[in-house]
């Protein structure tokens, strides 16, 4: 993502495509209207930290499953 500036339209297709629920992209567009970047800093930070807790829920998941398939391997 370059940094030219985003038409509202180009806005709402990125997050969508970041996976955005429509309540922060709400808020941000909020944000946006009022020229509150450190708001909208603040709201993107907010996703990406659940998106880190989402990646490390599905990495545990994952080890848990290898080691599952594992034990399964030990009985053949």
């Amino acid at each position: 993502m370059n940094d030219q500036k985003l038409s509202e339209d180009n806005i709402l297709t990125y997050l969508e495509y970041l996976g955005c629920d429509q309540e922060t992209i709400n808020l941000y567009l909020k944000c946006e209207y009022a020229h509150d970047l450190k708001s909208q800093i603040q709201i993107l930070r907010k996703y990406r930290c659940i998106l880190i807790e989402k990646i490390h829920k599905d990495q545990r998941q994952i080890e848990d499953l290898d080691c599952y398939i594992y034990s399964l391997t030990k009985k053949e």
